[in-house]
């Protein structure tokens, strides 16, 4: 499959799953390797999803992806059972406004709310709260912006 591919799947299978892993080094443990069984994969390269996936993870590297009846679960590995949930590559949002929260308060060239709240306030609650909306945008599968 795609590197690219890979390298995304894996974004999405934790903001997914919840979880994170370190990075890549020369030789896994065998401790150190993950299958995720049972998702359905879809990648832009092929026609359809792809039905009951498997993606092998090793120190944080996609290692193998496809059908399981093409990818084999190295012995010892440990298996999750993702069955019910898509995995696809994360989203890129490729046009955001960092100091913009989207809220009414910080567009006064669409909405004049001015009077309402000063924009410098919401401007800088935007940027103080930048770590949130990042999560937001994980959370919906955008990993990149």
């Amino acid at each position: 499959m795609h590197k690219i591919f890979h390298r995304l799947i894996l974004c999405m299978a934790f903001a997914i799953l919840g979880g994170g892993l370190l990075a890549a080094q020369e030789t896994p443990a065998l401790q150190d390797i993950m299958a995720l069984k049972g998702a359905t994969l879809v990648d832009a390269g092929f026609d359809a999803p792809i039905e009951n996936g498997v993606i092998i993870i090793s120190d944080g590297q996609i290692i193998a992806s496809g059908p399981a009846s093409a990818v084999t679960i190295p012995e010892g590995a440990e298996i999750v059972d993702v069955t019910g949930r898509w995995v696809m590559p994360g989203l890129v949002d490729a046009h955001m406004h960092f100091a913009q929260s989207g809220g009414l308060y910080t567009r006064p060239d669409g909405l004049d709310l001015r009077d309402v709240r000063a924009y410098e306030i919401d401007r800088q609650h935007s940027s103080d709260e930048l770590p949130v909306t990042f999560r937001r945008y994980l959370a919906s599968g955008v990993t990149a912006v």
